[in-house]
């Protein structure tokens, strides 16, 4: 897990938050899953300026004993819309963050918006058929 200001493409960031994800559908079954996470989430904070932020949320629930992967999906939301910020171009980046509002936090009408805005940088033939369904 890299910081985001080390990337040059929006597909390096997809594949970021890919993985991220991956390791957040796994922590409940795989160790090292959670292992990973722990790290990433020390990491995160020693850079991190925000007082409220997600992750910071996230481990005071697990310190309370509560288990619910709500701060860490907007956690991801939050890093979908950062490498959106400097990316606006990367059409990739943007038909995988609305899938990721559609299927990850139910928000059909943000995914609308995020297609119909990847749709104006001209996307390869590939993802106009995926916006187009």
């Amino acid at each position: 897990m890299s910081d985001f200001h080390k990337f040059s493409k929006g597909e390096q960031i997809q594949h970021q938050l890919r993985t991220f994800l991956e390791i957040v559908d796994n922590i409940e079954h795989n160790r090292s899953s959670l292992i990973i996470l722990k790290g990433y989430i020390h990491i995160f904070e020693d850079t991190c300026t925000t007082q409220d932020c997600d992750l910071k949320r996230y481990r005071e629930e697990i310190n309370q004993g509560k288990i619910s992967h709500t701060n860490l999906l907007l956690h991801a939301q939050h890093l979908y819309q950062l490498g959106i910020n400097r990316f606006p171009s990367c059409t990739s980046l943007r038909v995988s963050f609305a899938f990721f509002l559609l299927e990850r936090l139910n928000d059909k009408r943000r995914a609308l918006i995020e297609l119909t805005n990847a749709e104006k940088f001209f996307p390869s033939f590939d993802e106009q058929f995926i916006i187009f369904r």
